[in-house]
Order: structure tokens, then C-alpha cells, then sequence
């Protein structure tokens, strides 16, 4: 995939007061973006040692973030704080986290699983 390609991610917060959003490209996308919707200042939030973030949503409480990578051998489900420390939720081989969200309490993050299978038979003609 060509560098120059990129798709932007983004979410909304609980409260409607702020956008979250981040750019997907290959080798890249290693920060996120927080945009107040009424009154300041954008915050510009760089994820130390991410790149390939490809999903953003907000925790129920709006005091942090889920994020999900991409990467052509699985993903990893990421749970950062606005000050752009991570901590690893889950490390997912030959699979891809997608679209994290959590419950309204809180206390559940739900998450879809997606796989390619591809299978190569050699049946032999006599």
C-alpha cells in the first residue's frame, strides 16, 4: 500500500463537547487529534512508539481513549490517556480490532474480530 494513501478515523465525545480524530497511513499515523467543538485550542496527542492507528473511540467518562494499529500480520487494542500514555488491552495475531466501544457504565468495551482466510489446494490431474 502507497504511503500517500491514508482514511481519517474519528469519534465524538460523550458530552458532544469534543472531536477525536486520527489519520490512517502505512508507516505512519502515530498521533491523534482532539478538537474542542465550542471554545480552545486543538490538542495534538502523539502516541509514543504506535504508528498504523486505524480506530479511535471515547471511554464512557470522556477522560480517555481506545485506540485499535493495523498491521498486515494482526492488530493491538490500545487504552491511552489524554496525555498519550498507552497501555496494551490486547495484541491480536492473524486478526484485526476493530471499532472498540465501550458500554455506557463504563465497565464493558465491546469489539469486532475480522479475518482473512485464504486457503491454495494442488490437486493433482492423472
Amino acid at each position: 500500500v502507497p504511503a500517500a494513501v491514508s482514511e481519517v478515523f474519528w469519534d465524538l465525545s460523550p458530552d458532544g463537547s469534543r472531536l477525536v480524530y486520527g489519520e490512517f497511513a502505512w508507516g505512519g499515523g502515530d498521533k491523534i487529534t482532539i478538537v474542542p467543538l465550542v471554545v480552545g485550542d486543538k490538542l495534538e496527542i502523539p502516541l509514543k512508539n504506535w504508528t498504523n492507528l486505524n480506530s479511535v473511540s471515547w471511554s464512557a467518562d470522556g477522560r480517555s481513549l481506545f485506540l485499535t494499529t493495523l498491521r498486515r500480520e494482526g492488530s493491538t487494542l490500545l487504552h491511552a490517556d489524554l496525555n498519550g500514555g498507552v497501555d496494551v488491552l490486547r495484541d491480536q495475531e492473524g486478526r484485526w480490532v476493530r471499532t472498540p466501544l465501550p458500554s455506557p457504565g463504563g465497565s464493558l468495551l465491546a469489539f469486532a474480530l475480522s479475518a482473512t482466510d485464504s486457503n491454495v489446494w494442488l490437486i493433482e490431474l492423472k
